[in-house]
C-alpha cells in the first residue's frame, strides 16, 4: 500500500467539529433532540432523511441524523453543561454560518467550531 498526504480525485467534504459550553438550549427528551436537528437542518439548508436517538441515564443523549448530505450528530452532557455537534457534509458551508446558526439555536455562553 502507498502512503500519502493526499488522494486523486477525492470527494469534497467539510468536517465541522462544534463544541457548545453552557447553552440555554440543552436537550433533555427525544423529541426537544430531534426538533433542534430538524432545526438546524433547515437553518442550513440541509436535507434530513432520518434520525436515529439514544437516551442515556441518568441523563445525557445521542442523536445522529442522516442527510442527503451525509451526516449530523449530537452528543450531549448536562451534567458538566456541555454539548457537542458534528457535521459531515458534501456540500460547502461557511465556518461563520454553521457558527452562528448554532449559536442561535443553542445560545451558548461559548461555542468553539473546528473544521
Amino acid at each position: 500500500m502507498q502512503k500519502t498526504s493526499s488522494l486523486p480525485d477525492k470527494p469534497f467534504t467539510q468536517h465541522f467539529v462544534i463544541w457548545v459550553y453552557k447553552p440555554k438550549v440543552m436537550p433533555k427528551t427525544e423529541t426537544e433532540v430531534v426538533y433542534l436537528l430538524s432545526e438546524l437542518c433547515r437553518r442550513l439548508n440541509l436535507t434530513l432523511i432520518s434520525t436515529v436517538v439514544n437516551l442515556f441515564s441518568p441523563h445525557g443523549i445521542t442523536a445522529a441524523a442522516i442527510l442527503s448530505q451525509s451526516h449530523l450528530v449530537i452528543h450531549t452532557w448536562p451534567e458538566r453543561e456541555y454539548l457537542r455537534v458534528d457535521l459531515v457534509i458534501c456540500v460547502n458551508q461557511e465556518h461563520d454560518t454553521v457558527e452562528r446558526e448554532l449559536s442561535i439555536i443553542f445560545e451558548p455562553e461559548m461555542i468553539m467550531v473546528t473544521a
